[in-house]
């Protein structure tokens, strides 16, 4: 038992090193300089003072300030700065002396960190092929550091890569459907900036991103199904393999409904933003059903809930199939 315990931490710890090494060098790859961002990197330091505002006599704000900075960390800790504050809500804010912020500082490169989805994307590979292989990857991992190579996390593994990409087949045949694809995305234009210097197929992006998004919810029923069937099993090592089915599909009927749910909850909290412009103006039903953004909001839910769907019926049989042959 002792022995066999070690052998298992042993051939983990053989896994991380060789995964950890062919990650970085994997992302050895030339990377073409779309924005120049050489030697920028974020610190932290507290405004002094406001050497010139920006605060208008109607209250507005017009243009950027100008503050002065005390840096708190890098090479230049301790030292006071003058700096430009824009005026804007995603990168900018209103400074007020005492107030701790974040800068950027333009004195030694940024660490680049390791990634296996983005350097296979960059090298040419399609999104969704990429997707798959990254997914298939977490998958191995997760299962066996959770239950080692058993037939309980094969059966899982098995049902979850059945439903992500029954979910990805599911988005393209929706997205096909009612013409909609990854050029219709709300960043369309930056990606097709970058798609016209490197090897990006821009257009699978959409679909890649639905894979991954129904990865965790997929995996999760999946483990439900083929865990509840591994007890059930365990305890009455005489059940048939249609009993064993059955009742892994009852299982599997009750979380389902929820994990759906849990998906489209979700996909909504993510694109608040979109409904709630759409609630505020009042567009008509046809402008609303027929945009792009509530499309792919729409396709994001109903492609996930497939993938949990149809991963029950998988997770349920797979338990079967690997059940003891003699109790057919």
């Amino acid at each position: 038992m002792i022995h066999s315990r070690w052998f298992r931490l042993v051939v983990i710890v053989v896994l991380m090193v060789a995964g950890g090494l062919f990650l970085w060098q994997y992302n050895q790859v030339d990377k073409p300089q779309l924005v120049n961002s050489d030697g920028r990197v974020f610190e932290k330091a507290r405004v002094v003072d406001i050497v010139r505002d920006n605060l208008q006599e109607d209250g507005s704000r017009v243009g950027d300030q100008i503050v002065t900075l005390r840096m708190e960390d890098g090479p230049d800790a301790g030292q006071t700065v003058q700096a430009n504050c824009p005026n804007g809500l995603l990168f900018g804010t209103v400074c007020q002396p005492g107030m701790a912020v974040i800068v950027i500082s333009a004195n030694v490169g940024a660490m680049g960190v390791l990634f296996l989805f983005f350097p296979m994307v960059l090298r040419g590979m399609g999104p969704v092929a990429a997707a798959v292989i990254t997914s298939v990857i977490v998958l191995a991992a997760t299962m066996y550091l959770i239950n080692g190579w058993t037939k309980k996390s094969l059966a899982a593994f098995g049902a979850t890569l059945g439903g992500i990409l029954t979910a990805c087949l599911a988005a393209i045949i929706f997205g096909h459907a009612v013409n909609l694809s990854g050029y219709n995305v709300s960043n369309i234009e930056n990606l097709m900036f970058v798609a016209q210097n490197t090897l990006i197929d821009v257009g699978q992006i959409l679909f890649a991103g639905i894979l991954f998004a129904s990865l965790g919810a997929v995996m999760d029923i999946a483990m439900d199904v083929t865990a509840a069937c591994a007890e059930l099993e365990r305890h009455k090592p005489d059940i048939s393999r249609k009993a064993l089915f059955t009742a892994g599909m009852n299982v599997g009927r009750d979380v389902m409904g929820t994990m759906s749910t849990t998906l489209i909850l979700a996909f909504f909290g993510g694109s608040l933003g979109v409904w709630l412009l759409d609630y505020a103006y009042d567009l008509p039903y046809l402008q609303l059903i027929n945009s792009n953004a509530v499309g792919i909001e729409i396709m994001k839910g109903f492609s996930a809930s497939f993938g949990v769907i149809f991963t029950v019926p998988i997770a349920a049989a797979l338990s079967a199939v690997t059940h003891k042959v003699e109790h057919k």
